[in-house]
């Protein structure tokens, strides 16, 4: 028979042994505390934002955390619309385009026309249903275009920038009016950018994936392309020209046909703010034989810290 205090005796030594073998066992590694997150101040929007309204993407891109609002208007004479059969002076009123800085080089861009205007030659238009102008001029706003553009490649050495842009235009016009198109079209192009002291150089090579206007079951492929330069005058004025277009070997349908043309420009800034004169020759589907372009562009913080 068991004393009860012996058994009680080895009880509390069993519970001592426990215990000491639980505090000699080390327990898990304390985890670090998670290193909180920095913030740094979001610069200022100035200087001169490059080729205002250039169809060429210049990798230029505004800091994160801000934004570049550009508004302006464009005048376009003599312009032939094949696939409505519509002729005329064509007013773009209420240009804008918006960039917002996503990263350090990364940005994504809204654009598009408010309200398009065509002044009617009556002698050279022959519509075609369902165009069914009632006066000497038909209105409708611009079809907008949503674009990501990034760099993925920087300038080093003799080697250029290299960037990648992806365009989606909405169908935002109604094709019975006679100026849009009213399709959605997908632009996916690798931009180039080479500096060669106050002389810049870009380039655009692509593919275009447009909807046949009046049958959104065909499309047809186009080679996008884009030649431009710009030159900094000086730390205020820059001067720029380019060369663009798209073409298909097949030639395309009735909006969707070979087209490109011509860009002469000067910009100056001051501060957040930059003006901009564009001139213009186009030449194929739609070509203007003269246009001019103007535009205000204003830059602004939209943070005032962003993450590092």
């Amino acid at each position: 028979m068991t004393c009860p205090r012996l058994a009680a005796a080895r009880l509390a030594l069993a519970a001592l042994l426990a215990a000491g073998r639980g505090a000699a066992e080390p327990g898990p590694p304390p985890q670090p505390a998670a290193a909180p997150e920095e913030f740094v101040p979001v610069p200022p929007v100035e200087g001169i934002p490059g080729p205002l309204f250039f169809e060429t993407p210049t990798l230029t891109f505004v800091p994160k955390g801000t934004m570049r609002v550009t508004a302006g208007a464009r005048f376009l004479d003599d312009v032939e619309i094949p696939y409505s059969g519509l002729a005329g002076d064509l007013w773009q009123l209420g240009l804008v385009r918006v960039d917002v800085g996503f990263g350090s080089r990364v940005e994504v861009r809204i654009q598009g026309a408010v309200q398009q205007r065509l002044e009617i030659d009556r002698d050279a238009s022959d519509p075609r249903p369902p165009t069914d102008p009632t006066g000497g001029t038909t209105t409708d706003s611009g079809d907008f275009s949503i674009l990501t553009i990034a760099q993925v490649m920087p300038e080093r050495g003799w080697k250029p920038a290299f960037g990648l842009r992806v365009e989606v235009k909405l169908p935002n016009t109604n094709q019975a009016r006679g100026i849009g198109t009213n399709t959605t079209d997908v632009l996916l192009s690798v931009p180039a950018r080479k500096r060669y002291g106050k002389l810049l150089l870009f380039s655009d090579l692509g593919v275009g994936i447009l909807t046949t206007p009046r049958n959104a079951q065909r499309q047809t492929d186009v080679l996008l392309y884009g030649l431009a330069a710009a030159y900094e005058a000086t730390p205020r004025w820059m001067l720029s020209g380019e060369l663009f277009g798209r073409w298909s070997s097949a030639g395309g349908v009735p909006g969707t046909g070979n087209r490109g043309g011509v860009h002469v420009a000067a910009s100056w800034a001051t501060g957040p703010w930059a003006l901009g004169l564009i001139l213009s020759r186009g030449f194929g589907e739609g070509g203007e034989k003269l246009g001019a372009t103007a535009a205000v562009s204003y830059g602004f913080r939209v943070f005032e810290k962003v993450s590092k």
